[in-house]
């Protein structure tokens, strides 16, 4: 991490939290794609939630909590695996202390005895996320910069932005285009550019770390 890059101030103060670290060689590696385990910390950092320690590995007592609240693939983890929308799904589904789906979700990539079958159907009632296609969630894809602002604007009860996006590749009609607003105006994330936002390039190490900085600066806390 260069102490003159975009991102440097916001990983030092994800790291000063306790919210990120870096990696054994004694790099951040900020370019790399957010893994399972990390985004699993992510998430819960943003709820606040106590995960014991477990292990010598940072990510052991992670691991365990997915494995004890049922978010760890059929008791397998991976740490390593870039972080999925299945995996996304069922981390907000968990942490909203598992709630009961009216019905089964309308995708032909989603059904039992899939993780994120129940998981899927409570999010997309509530509002929280929807699919990649007509009849198609994508569970496995990685998760991207638009679908990510979309987590974080529901998890903040999905307020209205005062206006557009203001950027050339944010369709106004796209489902995260609101997201993408609103997370503008409350200082939680900006573009990739000044005209930009990429929301179809999946998330990084560096971008998390300025989505967790600013979300927990500015609209802690969650309401979903």
């Amino acid at each position: 991490v260069e102490a003159d890059e975009w991102y440097t101030q916001f990983v030092c103060y994800a790291k000063s939290v306790g919210a990120v670290d870096g990696n054994d060689d004694g790099t951040f590696k900020p370019s790399n794609l957010v893994n399972y385990v990390e985004g699993l910390k992510i998430v819960l950092d943003a709820y606040r939630v106590e995960v014991p320690e477990r292990g010598s590995s940072w990510y052991n007592k992670y691991a365990h909590y997915a494995y004890a609240n049922g978010l760890s693939l059929a008791g397998k983890l991976d740490p390593i695996s870039p972080l999925t929308r299945g995996q996304m799904a069922a981390f907000l589904w968990a942490l909203a202390c598992t709630p009961a789906a009216a019905g089964s979700p309308a995708f032909a990539d989603v059904a039992p005895p899939a993780y994120y079958d129940t998981p899927v159907s409570w999010l997309v009632e509530a509002g929280v996320t929807g699919g990649v296609a007509p009849g198609k969630f994508g569970p496995s894809a990685k998760v991207t910069r638009g679908q990510m602002a979309t987590f974080l604007w529901a998890l903040a009860g999905s307020p209205a932005p005062v206006g557009s996006p203001g950027f050339v590749d944010v369709n106004p009609e796209a489902s995260y285009a609101t997201p993408v607003a609103w997370l503008v105006e409350a200082g939680v994330t900006g573009g990739t550019s000044a005209t930009t936002f990429s929301p179809s390039a999946p998330v990084t190490r560096g971008q998390m770390a300025v989505f967790l900085d600013q979300y927990d600066r500015n609209v802690w806390p969650p309401t979903v």
